[in-house]
């Protein structure tokens, strides 16, 4: 801080202001000052809490970067809502933890989504900084089992969704724990709570080897009343088919026997139907893609292989908005 201060201001100011008079007289030569830097933009300080965890929010995004001097600021108003004895800041705190993905407040995570004496807003968002800040190890696996026993419905959703995100992030962490999760997750799927048991079957989604593992679990909710929940199984299926645990024909043997396709609410799009479309279509997708970028790429464009690449796109179907796949295979906006 010191140097800094030195860079900044002329150490010498009094003996350059009786010189610069003195010149003025015409006594003496002018004096050779330094050129006056130019202050950084200051981003941080000033900032209240909603603007800071937006900041950290366009920093983990990688749309703004902060100097290791803005990072100690951050976490010093951080460390200070942390200690805040009121409801709202020690949860934006944790959120802000994550966002700035400050490793070294990791523990302050993991003790507060802990922490009865906390308020429950405090440990759901906990674990909400723990989902931002992507790392998995056991420990981190244990608070989140822990917390799917907390008595607030949304810490123990949120550390569902935590734990599903970071084993789909980290899916060899979880292997010497997988009978644990699953004793602690698997009684979730019957729930009360209609997003406790979409979080739970996202998590099983993740661990499981064979699918008979988790058929039993996921068969109870394909007639759920919430057709939310069972829009998540169809995310599920999607994950299962990519990773290879399921195949194509038997989700679609379940979607027309066992499965309730219906949605609840008016709308012109069947949300739950696109969802299913989704999962058939996302390989063929890819592969279009895939050429498309590859012919991008290319000097020598052909108008024959771009004509081939569009009528296979219309053969296969794709539902897909020509300005969206557009921005996506030429990775504009990334």
């Amino acid at each position: 801080m010191i140097q800094k201060a030195m860079e900044q201001y002329e150490p010498r100011t009094s003996a350059n202001c009786a010189i610069i008079v003195s010149n003025l007289l015409g006594g003496t030569e002018a004096p050779d000052l330094k050129e006056e830097p130019i202050p950084q933009k200051e981003r941080v300080l000033g900032k209240n809490s909603g603007q800071l965890e937006r900041l950290l929010r366009q920093v983990r995004r990688g749309e703004e970067v902060l100097s290791d001097e803005e990072r100690r600021i951050a976490l010093y108003k951080i460390d200070g809502w942390s200690a805040n004895r009121g409801l709202v800041m020690p949860a934006r705190a944790c959120r802000m933890i994550g966002e700035g993905q400050f490793e070294e407040r990791i523990q302050v995570l993991l003790s507060f989504a802990l922490d009865q004496s906390k308020s429950p807003f405090t440990r759901r968002d906990a674990f909400v900084g723990l989902r931002r800040m992507e790392r998995l190890n056991r420990e981190i696996i244990d608070v989140c089992l822990k917390g799917t026993k907390d008595t607030y419905f949304e810490t123990v959703n949120d550390a569902l969704r935590t734990l599903a995100s970071l084993l789909r992030i980290h899916s060899d962490i979880f292997v010497d724990q997988y009978a644990e999760i699953k004793s602690a997750v698997d009684p979730l799927t019957s729930s009360k709570e209609f997003d406790i048991r979409m979080h739970s079957m996202a998590v099983l989604t993740e661990i499981c080897t064979d699918f008979s593992e988790i058929e039993a679990s996921f068969q109870k909710n394909y007639f759920h009343s919430n057709w939310q929940v069972r829009r998540s199984i169809i995310s599920c299926f999607g994950i299962l088919i990519e990773r290879g645990i399921l195949r194509k024909e038997r989700v679609e043997e379940i979607l027309q026997t066992e499965f309730l396709q219906t949605s609840n609410g008016f709308q012109m799009r069947f949300l739950l139907k696109e969802e299913m479309r989704e999962i058939f279509q996302k390989e063929p997708r890819s592969q279009f893609a895939n050429n498309f970028r590859e012919t991008c790429a290319d000097a020598q464009i052909p108008m024959e292989k771009i004509e081939d690449l569009l009528h296979q796109a219309e053969k296969d179907r794709l539902v897909w908005d020509i300005k969206t796949s557009l921005r996506e295979v030429i990775g504009e906006g990334e």
